[in-house]
């Protein structure tokens, strides 16, 4: 079963129905999470993601979101040390995506979702793609 990190721009794109005038990236999101919720693959969410939410989101909604996965027992908690943030700050100005990314890698994730394809590098090891290209 595929292992998913996704970026935290496609968790507020769900939870916050964002779009960019041109596509329904809210849509898009709820598709990628309705895929896992019907067990497509396990969703790997760190708390990283959880402390970027708490700046956009309420917990409740964070929580009901999570939830779903949590049912199908197809999340995966995971947590980031101060020396990998300290390793992305160094890596990259998106030092942000550069964390994430090294989580990801870490978890041995197989895709990181995001919407954000380009502040990731294309030599990464892991497939980095759109939600709808899951």
């Amino acid at each position: 079963m595929l292992k998913i990190y996704c970026d935290t721009n496609v968790f507020l794109d769900f939870l916050n129905n964002r779009s960019d005038h041109l596509r329904p990236l809210g849509l898009f999101a709820f598709e990628f999470f309705s895929r896992g919720w019907g067990c497509s693959f396990h969703l790997v969410v760190s708390e990283w993601n959880i402390e970027e939410l708490r700046n956009y989101a309420s917990e409740d909604s964070i929580n009901e979101l999570l939830g779903y996965f949590e049912e199908k027992q197809k999340l995966i908690r995971v947590g980031y040390t101060a020396q990998e943030k300290t390793a992305a700050m160094a890596q990259s100005s998106h030092w942000q995506d550069a964390l994430h990314l090294i989580i990801a890698t870490r978890e041995k994730c197989d895709k990181l979702v995001t919407r954000n394809v380009s502040d990731f590098p294309s030599s990464s090891t892991i497939d980095i793609c759109y939600p709808e290209n899951v």
